[in-house]
C-alpha cells in the first residue's frame, strides 16, 4: 500500500486492487488575516490564520472490508455527534453595544506589587491584561471575539458566555503551574500568545466576531499600573487606575471595579441616580 499526497487529499494505492480511494480531502485554508473581517465565511481569524471552526460532519461511510450490515454505527458512536453543545445557543453575540473594554494593563509596575495574574512572579507581559465587561442585562456570546495590539492579533475567544455585569480577563501569560485569578463577578483567560502593548503608548484594539470594531483606543505614556475607564463601564475615556479608585496604590484591579467591588454592583452607589445599571443587576442566582 502507497501513500501520496496530491492537492491537500490523501492517496491511498492498493496495488492488488489497482484502486485509489480518496480520502481526507478538505480545502487548504492557509490565508492570512489580522482580523475576522479579513477572512472569508465562515472562517475566523485566528493566531493570523484564516481558520474554519465549524464542527466538521462525521464521516457516514463504511470501511473498506467491512459489512455495512453487521455495523451500528449508533452502538458504536460512528455518525453521532458527540461534542458538547454551544453552552448560550441563543444569546446574542458581543458587540459594542453590550461589551465595554474597562481596563487594560501595559505598564506593568515593577517588583512584587506588579504581579497582577497572581502567579507569584511579576513578568512585563505575563501580567498585562485586558478586561472586559458584559454591561447589558442579557447573558452574551464572546465566541469568536478578537484582542489585537494595534493591528496585530494577539487573542481570539473560544466558545464563553458572560453573564450580565461579569467581567473576563485576558492575561498575557502565566507561570507554569499557576491558575489565574478569579472571584464574584468575573473569570479570567491566559492567552497563548504575549500582547507586548508598548508602555510609552499604543492601541489597544477589539473586534467582534464578524470583525466589527467594539473598542479601539489610543494610549501614551503613562505611569506604571493600568488605565481604567473613567467612570467604571459608562466613561469615555480612560485614565490612570488610582485616579479611578481614588486609591493611590491600587494600580490595577483586574475582575472588578476601580474600587475593588464586583462588577454585579453596577460599580455605584445603589442610590445613586446617575447609575445606567440600576436595572441590569443579575439576580442572586447569576
Amino acid at each position: 500500500m502507497k501513500f501520496s499526497t496530491l492537492s491537500g487529499c490523501l492517496l491511498v494505492t492498493i496495488p492488488f486492487l489497482a484502486t485509489l480511494l480518496l480520502t481526507a480531502c478538505k480545502p487548504d485554508f492557509t490565508q492570512e488575516c489580522t482580523a475576522s473581517m479579513d477572512c472569508p465565511e465562515p472562517l475566523f481569524c485566528r493566531m493570523g490564520v484564516c481558520t474554519d471552526l465549524s464542527p466538521t460532519e462525521p464521516s457516514t461511510e463504511t470501511p473498506l472490508g467491512v459489512d455495512a450490515s453487521q455495523t451500528s454505527y449508533d452502538d458504536a458512536g460512528v455518525g453521532d455527534d458527540t461534542g458538547p453543545p454551544h453552552p448560550c445557543p441563543d444569546a446574542p453575540p458581543a458587540s459594542a453595544d453590550n461589551l465595554v473594554l474597562n481596563e487594560f494593563m501595559a505598564n506593568v509596575p515593577q517588583g512584587p506589587e506588579g504581579d497582577a495574574n497572581q502567579d507569584g512572579e511579576r513578568h512585563f507581559h505575563d501580567d498585562e491584561f485586558v478586561e472586559l465587561v458584559n454591561r447589558s442585562d442579557k447573558t452574551i456570546d464572546l465566541t469568536g471575539v478578537d484582542i489585537l495590539n494595534d493591528d496585530t492579533l494577539r487573542f481570539t475567544f473560544p466558545e464563553l458566555c458572560l453573564k450580565p455585569l461579569h467581567a473576563v480577563v485576558v492575561f498575557g501569560g502565566i507561570e507554569d503551574g499557576a491558575s489565574p485569578p478569579a472571584g464574584e463577578g468575573f473569570k479570567s483567560l491566559v492567552s497563548d500568545t504575549w500582547f507586548r502593548y508598548a508602555q510609552g503608548g499604543g492601541r489597544v484594539v477589539i473586534h467582534d466576531a464578524r470583525g466589527d470594531t467594539i473598542a479601539d483606543h489610543t494610549y501614551g505614556s503613562h505611569p506604571s499600573g493600568s488605565l481604567n475607564l473613567n467612570p467604571d463601564l459608562s466613561g469615555n475615556d480612560y485614565i490612570a487606575h488610582p485616579d479611578v479608585a481614588a486609591d493611590d496604590d491600587a494600580l490595577f484591579s483586574p475582575g472588578t471595579c476601580a474600587d475593588g467591588r464586583p462588577f454585579t454592583s453596577g460599580c455605584l452607589d445603589d442610590d445613586d441616580p446617575d447609575s445606567p445599571f440600576a436595572d441590569s443587576k443579575p439576580s442572586p442566582e447569576d
